[in-house]
């Protein structure tokens, strides 16, 4: 199971968007700069219908839409003759109609930003595609200051009258700055993705244990409910606990059960409990790790819905912990006379209270506790 879900595909870069114009860029070597741009806009068209009807999903693909307008509205002005560019600069006024919106919408994000639709889903996708443009748009603005500053520099140096230089300028330049920011924003996207691996998420659920959201561990874990999985750990009659470090937010320096931690995004409860086990205790065995009962509770200023389980361990078997967790086994009458005296954490007296009392009656017979420990 990874700790994230969140990897970001093909459509995330909305950069794509731009491929009609540089094929009519592309094609404009080869054809008439007018067949070039009629391609582009068919080509433009077919791309933005069948991602309207197929591909209906989040982020929506604004620089695809955008830059279909601007081929269509050159494919016009070329039928009617309304305005005429010299074949020199086409490739230059191509790459200027398709990237003019992504620039627009970087002096514009203000506003952009404060428009929030009030249904809770459309807000939801309007926030993703918005945050792919602006990603997508500033990289097209980057690379559109360098090659303004390129041609700058090669006027300066070279002067205006090189015809080679020029060629190269507004000819081949205009493809490679669209293929480069494709390309980049892809980069960025693997990039992104490489880093969230290392990022856990965890699932924000409601009382009864339904999944309503997700956010990234250490954000807002105050604001929203998130499952907790614990697991006492049980032998010979006795329970083992540990000293809560000064890494706990809470109860430091009182006894708890020895694996607690939270449930990942998309995570079964067997999954999480399972994983938690191998990760601190990898030589304990699991085949007699049961699940015993799940209660919400808030304490500290934090919200959780815990889920408790129990490891019986075999008599004659060693848990071989660590020595830095200062663990120690303690027996159900060491246990009750210690309660309520501060000793235990808040979690583990309720839980002690309300669900593992059971298990210290030396008079209930083994199957009527194993019984109790199997229940769902």
């Amino acid at each position: 199971m990874t700790h994230l879900d969140t990897h970001l595909s093909l459509r995330f870069n909305l950069a794509l968007g731009l491929i009609p114009g540089l094929l009519a860029i592309l094609l404009a070597f080869f054809i008439p700069h007018e067949q070039a741009i009629y391609i582009g806009t068919l080509i433009g068209v077919l791309a933005s219908v069948f991602v309207w009807i197929r591909l209906q999903k989040e982020p929506k693909q604004v620089l695809l839409f955008s830059a279909t307008f601007m081929l269509m509205l050159m494919s016009l002005s070329h039928s009617i003759s309304f305005c005429h560019c010299p074949d020199s600069y086409q490739s230059l006024v191509i790459e200027i109609a398709v990237t003019l919106p992504a620039v627009l919408v970087i002096f514009v994000q203000k506003g952009l930003r404060t428009h929030r639709p009030t249904n809770a889903e459309k807000k939801h996708r309007y926030r993703i595609t918005f945050e792919t443009l602006m990603a997508s748009s500033k990289i097209i603005f980057v690379l559109l200051i360098i090659q303004a500053f390129i041609t700058l520099l090669c006027w300066l140096f070279a002067g205006t009258s090189n015809k080679r230089m020029n060629y190269w300028l507004f000819a081949i330049l205009p493809g490679i700055v669209l293929l480069a920011t494709m390309i980049v924003n892809q980069l960025s996207l693997r990039y992104f993705n490489r880093m969230m691996r290392k990022v856990i998420v965890l699932p924000i659920v409601n009382t009864r244990g339904d999944v309503i959201g997700k956010c990234l561990s250490g954000d807002s874990r105050k604001k929203y409910i998130h499952p907790m999985i614990r697991i006492s750990v049980i032998q010979n009659g006795m329970e083992w606990l540990h000293e809560r470090s000064d890494r706990y937010s809470y109860d430091k320096g009182k006894q708890d059960v020895l694996i607690e931690g939270h449930l990942f995004f998309k995570e079964s409860l067997e999954q999480g409990a399972y994983r938690m086990l191998r990760e601190r205790f990898p030589h304990l065995p699991n085949d007699n790790l049961k699940f015993v009962s799940r209660y919400y509770m808030e304490y500290g200023g934090y919200k959780r819905l815990t889920y408790l389980f129990v490891l019986e361990l075999a008599k004659e078997e060693k848990p071989l912990l660590p020595h830095e967790l200062k663990t120690k086994p303690w027996t159900w009458k060491q246990i009750d006379d210690n309660i309520g005296k501060g000793v235990f954490s808040y979690y583990f007296e309720y839980e002690y209270n309300e669900h593992m009392k059971i298990l210290s009656d030396s008079k209930l017979r083994n199957k009527e506790r194993m019984r109790y420990l199997c229940k769902k």
